[in-house]
Formats: structure tokens, C-alpha cells, sequence
């Protein structure tokens, strides 16, 4: 199998839109945006300046087809598509590489494992990218294409894949759902969410040099009951379930 070159990018939302600059940017050849949403395939294919459509049937010849949409959606995208001469991959962390062996004799999995919102672009160089692939020939060509995107090149078996995603969820979405039930409790009070940016940055900084666990603070490590039971009291519904479950969970793990 040859280097890639050309691409063509089936999905258009946040995902691949990203994927669309950082392909464009890189200087391969981005042929193709295909997706059932009219409106933003051509909103996408317009910013990048490749061509678009909403038919899986005129689906364009491409070294690589990348499909990056909802993760129950996969099947349905590329059922029916030809695929034949390239190389077909999808871009879910929780969805095997075999959902795609009846549709492509060359296929694999190009996850990256970041968070991507519509108002801000993120570099590749800021993106592992984990790669599976059907055999060695495909891995490698693969590898090669993120080097050439300028991402961090990671490979993980589908196991390996759903096991990081489901940490992913952890570490990126449930820790932002808490900034949004801490905005909501700020604004209750009349004080601004951004008076607590100091300590989110910090409390990022030190997963860089120490463990999660030893650096973990707060009223459960030290098992100040007095005040977490005035907290639980002071709250209700789903954020004082949450805060009893994390502190209890915070204080077994310091055991």
C-alpha cells in the first residue's frame, strides 16, 4: 500500500471538522466531505475548500477515507459506500475495528484522544492519535499519515482503545460537567466562575509531575467530616449525590 495522499472525510461535526483543517494544513490532498447533514457538509467542505456531498454513491476514489461520526452511526455511513483501493478507518474510541470488516478489505481505527468544540481549533500536535489496524501494512501506512499530520503517534488494540476512552470520559467530560455544577453553585452566590480558574490550572499542572493521587487535597482526603457534612447539607439532587460519591471514592482510594 501506497503512502497517502488524498483523503476523503465522511462526517461533519465537531471531530471532523478539526481533522478537515489539520488534513488541509498538512498538504494532502482533501478531496471529499460526505455527510447526510446538507447544511454542514457544505458549511465544511466550503471552509476548506474541497468538494462535498450527501450521496454515499458518488463517493470520491481517495488513499484514505476517515469516518468520524456518532459512534452508533458507523455502520450505517459506509454501508453501501465503495471503498475499494483504500483504506477505511473510523476515528470512535469505544467501537471495535471489526465494525468495518464487511465494507473494506483494507481498514483500522485512527482515534484522537482529545476534546474538540466547534469555537476552538486544536493543533495536532496536541493530539495522540491511537492506531489499529487491520495488518502491519495498513499500521504502517497509517503511522506514517499522523507523523505527516504532525500528531503523536500511539497504537492500541480495540480493548486497549475502549479501556482509555472510558478513562478519557473521567479525566475530560465528567471532570468538565463538575466545572459546570461548580458555575452553577458560583452563580448562585453572585461570584464568578473565572475566580476559580487559579486553582483549575494548578490542579491540571500537578498531574504533570505528581500522580492524581498524590496530589489530591480537599476536606475527604483529610477526612474533615465536620465540614463535608455541612457541604452535603448545603446541597441537594444530583450535585450532592455526586459530592458524596466522589468524597467517599476519594477516601477509599487514599487507603
Amino acid at each position: 500500500m501506497n503512502p497517502i495522499k488524498s483523503v476523503v472525510l465522511i462526517g461533519a461535526g465537531r471531530v471532523a471538522s478539526s481533522l478537515a483543517v489539520q488534513i488541509k494544513a498538512a498538504g494532502f490532498d482533501l478531496r471529499q466531505i460526505v455527510s447526510a447533514h446538507e447544511q454542514s457538509c457544505k458549511k465544511l467542505a466550503d471552509k476548506v475548500g474541497c468538494a462535498y456531498t450527501t450521496n454515499k454513491a458518488d463517493l470520491q476514489k481517495a488513499d484514505l477515507y476517515i469516518c468520524s461520526v456518532n459512534d452508533d452511526a458507523i455502520e450505517n455511513a459506509v454501508q453501501g459506500a465503495d471503498f475499494s483501493g483504500g483504506l477505511l478507518v473510523h476515528t470512535a474510541g469505544s467501537v471495535e475495528m471489526s465494525v468495518l470488516k464487511p465494507y473494506a478489505e483494507n481498514f483500522g481505527v485512527l482515534y484522537p484522544m482529545q476534546t474538540f468544540s466547534a469555537e476552538k481549533q486544536v493543533e495536532a500536535a496536541s493530539i495522540p492519535f491511537y492506531i489499529e489496524a487491520c495488518n502491519t501494512e495498513c499500521r504502517d501506512v497509517l503511522c506514517d499519515f499522523v507523523s505527516k499530520l504532525g500528531g503523536q503517534m500511539r497504537l492500541a488494540d480495540s480493548q486497549q482503545r475502549k479501556n482509555l476512552h472510558i478513562a478519557a470520559v473521567f479525566a475530560s467530560n465528567f471532570a468538565n460537567h463538575c466545572y459546570q455544577l461548580a458555575y452553577e453553585i458560583l452563580q448562585q452566590s453572585g461570584l464568578q466562575f473565572e475566580d476559580l480558574l487559579p486553582l483549575i490550572d494548578e490542579t491540571a499542572a500537578k498531574v504533570h509531575k505528581l500522580t492524581p493521587k498524590q496530589g489530591q487535597s480537599g476536606p475527604a482526603i483529610r477526612h474533615d467530616n465536620k465540614i463535608l457534612s455541612m457541604h452535603i447539607n448545603s446541597l441537594s439532587g444530583n450535585k450532592r449525590a455526586i459530592y458524596e460519591l466522589l468524597s467517599r471514592s476519594i477516601q477509599e482510594s487514599g487507603k
